[in-house]
């Protein structure tokens, strides 16, 4: 008796732990696993602050350039093309690594423009903007209306309004 005593008291210690640590288990596994979305999610999140990094770079080159600063263009045009190059060969940019190779693909295309000052070199800035924007997943920018400068006074005599002549004093 003393004997089946013990077996049972040891069957109910196991059951008991086992159903003491079941529930934890089970919050520990749950846990793991959206740490390790939360991993994958920030990873992601990374790989699109250095694309907008990536961006921030091409304006400011793009900046240099539309100021006629050819000089200070090409020490931004190599530091983008390189940054470029980096984001292309990470694994972690595997959907954009398209856009990114043709961008850098056209590296020498815009180190030759910028050597012999050639305005060109701005549009093909702008379509890296467009590859690097659509990386991104974002629509490209409206096109700006050019507006009209008025060139001084008009001399052509003001019309009046014709809500003006509708509108009767009180």
């Amino acid at each position: 008796m003393t004997r089946a005593l013990l077996i049972l008291a040891v069957l109910v210690a196991g059951a008991a732990y086992v159903l003491g640590s079941w529930p934890q288990r089970q919050a520990r596994l749950a846990a793991e696993r959206e740490l390790q979305e939360t991993r994958t999610r920030l990873t992601h999140a990374e790989a699109r602050i250095r694309l907008y990094a990536l961006l921030s770079r091409l304006l400011a080159l793009l900046g240099s350039v539309e100021a006629r600063n050819y000089g200070d263009a090409q020490g931004q045009s190599t530091a983008f093309f390189d940054a470029v190059r980096r984001e292309a060969d990470d694994a972690e940019q595997a959907g954009a690594r398209a856009p990114l190779e043709q961008i850098h693909a056209d590296r020498d295309r815009v180190t030759i423009a910028l050597t012999r000052a050639d305005p060109a070199a701005l549009e093909m800035l702008r379509g890296a903007m467009a590859r690097l924007r659509a990386a991104l997943g974002e629509a490209p920018p409206p096109a700006a209306a050019p507006q009209a400068v008025p060139t001084g006074p008009s001399t052509a005599p003001e019309s009046p309004s014709p809500l003006a002549s509708q509108v009767t004093p009180p």
